[in-house]
């Protein structure tokens, strides 16, 4: 080991605890870009599972093969391998019935045995070894059995297949690989910006030591090879520890997506991390290291000898621009005065520094109002959502028969008309006549409710290019609106007892007001119910109901024996809604776990710089403590420095926030715009968390340096 080496080691050891900093920020990157290549990974393998699930494990079946032209297929240079089928079986009809439709053929349901031998045509499932030659190997089997045997046979590719395991650039995996590298490039990038200040303050406590070395001879090779070297040193540490941690979230990341959506994938969410995602991570950490070193090594190489060794360029002290106002001095004092000063006299140590705060508080802020518009849109679509389960059918019978046999108390059912309501404007829903009795019990109504109708007017309307939530009419509860007959020749007049904005059991967000209006109105009105077959209405029921499992198991049974019940559609929605909820949840996971530990590589930055700083001022201290400045005096100069520091990155990192808020309202309110939610928590959490990262680290740098002794201190750096 060179005596350069040597002495970045014993850099390193004397300086514990910046050091163990820098590895926790390297480790965290490291383990970061891991995740992120590793969570594709395992999406990308699940992806291929559920395919071969869902649609088959083969890149293409070619179907009425004769004998004499099988050869050509399966002597092929890109065939991997394949097998024979006579003809596909299902033990499943769903399944059956989905690939009759899927490959227009008529394929059985039932287990079948053939021999091979005693059938004229075959199928033949193929495996090709280079996949991106699918295309052209698939050209010349079929131009070599047409051209050799005069035969023209059929062929069925699975594309999805092809294109998850390569074949084809313009499938879904690469868009997610794209949005991958982005985020990568995002990591390093705010990684290198973060570390480097580290490496920064390092080689400027070092710069006495290089001036040394380089009046005795080191060149500036030399002494830009010793600052690389202690990157090179940490990262060996750091590398190993990122791996693991990336391994471990990566374990536990899978794991949370088979917990929220794991039961609507047919194929089970797997860990998959291929071996050649090591040394990616492995040479993109080195890639951040060596970036993060590169500006404090050419700086330290640049520095002669004579001001490396007296150490007055890092601090460059023009009176103009270190003047202090006069509202300072009166508001603060001398201790105001002087933690002013010294912020300004070393702008180049502070400034990474704020800006690291700037970035970790303007990424939290637009990151948050992303997801809080995200869970706003939600909460409007599903926040009406009361009932967990439909059923859809001509027989409105079936729906007291569910209601008797599994005690639903709320149930709503309607049919449409083909009638005009409020000259066109408005949609007319006949509803059952118990659950109207409760939705206007619950409103006060007390008319005759076979009489009146109830409107529902708060709903989406076009707006240039975008869809506005709002009051589509001015009518109000007393007045009256038309309804004309289906041929136009007559109109009526209805009461509207209530405008309301909640919508009733089952309608949400629909595109047009709404007149809620009884069955024994519509039958004393004659209004037409809308026919769905055989001249017969279409009933939609809407019940809120634990069971919902049940009902469906339950007409799924008595289809098979009651003709009533065929053809009856169901929906399990409380599962549906379950199901998006943790979609959703599961995104909030991995933005605020990607800000989180954005957060923390930025916060060991902030940490080594503001305790480095504070280290390297301690002379200046002394000097102070030792002319005077009572402790009590010295305490509120570093507690206004904490408070300039942070003002100074919130000042800037709060309406970077804001715009970066609005852009997201911007992108998100294309098509709906619910308006702009401003993030007030988001801000004040910002705050908090900057004034009391920067007060206890600055309280902590400082108990410290207090307990050095006054004289040695000074001594030590007159020496």
């Amino acid at each position: 080991m060179s005596v350069l080496s040597k002495l970045t080691f014993e850099n390193l050891k004397q300086n514990k605890r910046r050091t163990i900093f820098t590895i926790i920020g390297v480790a965290l990157a490291s383990a970061l870009m891991f995740a992120v290549a590793g969570m594709v990974t395992s999406l990308h393998q699940t992806m291929i599972n559920e395919v071969k699930i869902t649609i088959g494990d083969y890149h293409e079946i070619y179907e009425n093969v004769p004998e004499d032209g099988l050869k050509y297929i399966e002597n092929n240079a890109n065939v991997k391998d394949f097998e024979y089928k006579g003809e596909l079986s299902f033990v499943d009809d769903d399944l059956a019935e989905y690939y009759a439709n899927y490959l227009n053929y008529a394929y059985r349901a039932a287990s079948i045995n053939f021999d091979n031998d005693t059938i004229d045509r075959s199928r033949i499932f193929v495996h090709y070894k280079d996949i991106r030659e699918s295309d052209k190997t698939r050209e010349i089997i079929l131009e070599t059995i047409k051209n050799e045997i005069g035969a023209e046979i059929n062929y069925r590719t699975n594309d999805d297949l092809i294109k998850l395991e390569g074949g084809l650039s313009e499938d879904i995996f690469s868009t997610i690989s794209t949005i991958a590298l982005i985020v990568i490039l995002i990591i390093i990038v705010t990684s290198v910006f973060a570390i480097r200040n580290s490496f920064s303050i390092s080689a400027t406590e070092r710069m006495r030591q290089f001036g040394m070395l380089s009046s005795v001879g080191a060149t500036k090779h030399q002494i830009r090879k010793s600052v690389m070297l202690e990157g090179t040193m940490i990262w060996l540490v750091a590398m190993p520890l990122g791996i693991i941690l990336g391994l471990v979230a990566t374990a536990i990341l899978v794991a949370t997506v088979t917990i929220l959506i794991g039961e609507s994938l047919s194929a089970e969410m797997v860990f998959s991390v291929p071996l050649w995602v090591f040394p990616v991570v492995i040479i993109l950490s080195y890639i951040t290291v060596t970036l993060s070193t590169l500006s404090p090594a050419i700086r330290a190489a640049k520095m002669s000898p004579v001001e490396a060794i007296r150490g007055n360029r890092e601090v460059k002290i023009k009176p103009k621009k270190i003047r202090t106002s006069k509202i300072v001095r009166k508001l603060f004092g001398v201790g105001g005065v002087i933690a002013d000063k010294n912020l300004k006299r070393a702008k180049r140590k502070y400034r990474t520094t704020v800006v690291s705060i700037v970035l970790s508080v303007a990424t939290f802020i637009g990151l948050s109002t992303f997801m809080n518009q995200a869970f706003g849109g939600i909460g409007l679509f599903f926040q009406h959502v009361e009932y967990d389960v439909t059923v859809a059918t001509v027989n409105p019978e079936i729906f007291n028969e569910i209601q008797d046999k599994f005690e639903i108390k709320q149930m709503a059912y309607y049919t449409n008309t083909r009638n005009e309501a409020m000259g066109g404007g408005a949609e007319i829903l006949v509803t059952n006549e118990e659950y109207f009795k409760d939705f206007a019990k619950g409103l006060g109504i007390k008319d005759n409710l076979d009489e009146i109708a109830i409107l529902q007017d708060y709903v989406f309307r076009n707006e240039g290019n975008k869809r506005v939530l709002k009051h589509s009419t001015d009518i109000k509860a007393g007045e009256f609106a038309e309804i004309k007959s289906m041929d136009k020749s007559r109109t009526e007049e209805v009461k509207i007892a209530a405008v309301v904005e909640k919508d009733p059991l089952g309608l949400e967000l629909i595109e047009m007001p709404v007149l809620m209006v009884t069955e024994n109105f519509a039958k004393n009105h004659h209004l037409e119910l809308m026919p769905y077959s055989n001249d017969r209405p279409r009933y939609n029921m809407f019940a809120e109901t634990e069971k919902s499992a049940e009902i469906i198991e339950f007409i799924d049974e008595e289809a098979k024996e009651d003709e009533r019940y065929a053809g009856v559609f169901t929906q399990n929605v409380s599962e549906t809604l379950k199901m998006m909820n943790n979609l959703y949840l599961l995104v909030a996971i991995f933005l605020y776990g990607f800000i989180a530990v954005i957060t923390l590589i930025g916060m060991t930055n902030v940490f080594n710089t503001i305790s480095a700083n504070i280290a390297l001022r301690s002379s200046e201290f002394a000097s102070l403590k030792s002319i005077g400045m009572t402790t009590k005096e010295f305490n509120r100069m570093i507690r206004l420095e904490s408070l300039m520091y942070s003002l100074k990155a919130l000042i800037i990192g709060v309406p970077l926030g804001l715009g970066l808020s609005w852009l997201f309202y911007k992108a998100m309110s294309s098509e709906y715009d619910l308006g702009y939610i401003f993030p007030i928590d988001s801000i004040i959490i910002a705050i908090l968390a900057v004034a009391i990262l920067i007060f206890v680290v600055m309280k902590y740098s400082v108990s410290l340096v207090s307990k050095q002794n006054i004289i040695e201190t000074i001594r030590s750096d007159t020496v």
